[in-house]
C-alpha cells in the first residue's frame, strides 16, 4: 500500500535522506550526470551497509515507556495512523485496541500494518526499527494485555488506574492483535553517520 511504503520510506528530509542511507543530490551532482558528486566536507558522512543489526534491536523495543508509531490504510482506502502502546514479542508486534477502531480492523482484514519505533535525539542518539508486515487479530491472551501495560503503566497492575486493570480480561470491547517484520529497517545514526540493516522476507528478519 502507499502509506505503508511512506512509512518506510519516507519523502525527501534531512532525516529521511539519512536514514534511508542514501546519497543525496548535492549541489553539483546534475551538472556531471552518471559521475557521483563530491560531498560536502563536514561532519556528516555515510557508511557502508551493515550485514548485522547495527544496535541490539531487541534490547531497544523492549525499553520501557517508548511508543510505536502505527499506520494502515482501510478498506476504503483511508490513511490510518496511531501511536499505540505495544509489546515485542514472539517476533511480532502486539497490540491491544478497541474492538472496532480502523487497525485492528485492518489487521483483521490482513492488511499490511507499517510500523515505527524511533528515538530521534541528535547528534548521539538517532535509533529507528521500521517494519512492514501482514497484521491479524489474535485470540484474547490477558497476560499479554498485561505485558503491554506493564511497560507504560509499571509492572504492578495494583498501582494502575482502574480503567486499565478492567480492560486487561476485557475480550468484548478491546481486541489484542499482532503484525510481524516481514520487511523493514534498522538504523542508527550516531554523529549522523548512518548504518543500517534492510531485510525484505520474513525468513530474513533479525527480529
Amino acid at each position: 500500500s502507499i502509506l505503508a511504503r511512506a512509512a518506510l520510506h519516507p519523502g525527501p528530509g534531512p532525516r529521511s535522506i539519512l536514514a534511508r542511507g542514501r546519497a543525496p543530490s548535492w549541489p553539483g551532482a546534475a551538472l556531471h550526470p552518471g559521475r557521483p558528486a563530491a560531498r560536502p566536507a563536514g561532519p556528516v558522512g555515510y557508511r557502508e551497509p551493515v550485514t548485522s543489526p547495527p544496535f541490539d534491536a531487541q534490547a531497544y523495543l523492549a525499553e520501557p515507556g517508548r511508543p510505536a508509531q502505527v499506520a494502515a490504510v482501510s478498506a476504503a482506502g483511508v490513511p490510518l495512523l496511531g501511536s499505540l502502546w505495544f509489546a515485542f514479542e514472539r517476533g511480532r508486534f502486539w497490540f491491544s485496541s478497541m474492538a472496532g477502531s480502523p487497525l485492528p480492523q485492518a489487521a483483521a482484514r490482513g492488511a499490511p500494518i507499517a510500523v515505527l519505533v524511533d528515538d530521534f535525539t541528535p547528534p548521539h542518539s538517532i535509533r529507528q526499527v521500521r517494519t512492514r508486515g501482514r497484521g491479524q487479530v489474535e485470540p484474547h491472551d490477558a497476560a499479554v494485555v498485561q505485558r503491554i501495560y506493564g511497560r507504560y503503566l509499571g509492572p504492578d497492575p495494583g498501582q494502575w488506574p482502574g480503567f486499565f486493570r478492567a480492560r486487561t480480561p476485557d475480550s468484548e470491547r478491546w481486541v489484542l492483535w499482532s503484525a510481524g517484520p516481514d520487511s523493514g529497517l534498522i538504523v542508527t545514526s550516531p554523529q549522523f553517520l548512518a548504518d543500517e540493516l534492510r531485510w525484505q522476507k520474513p525468513a530474513d528478519s533479525p527480529l
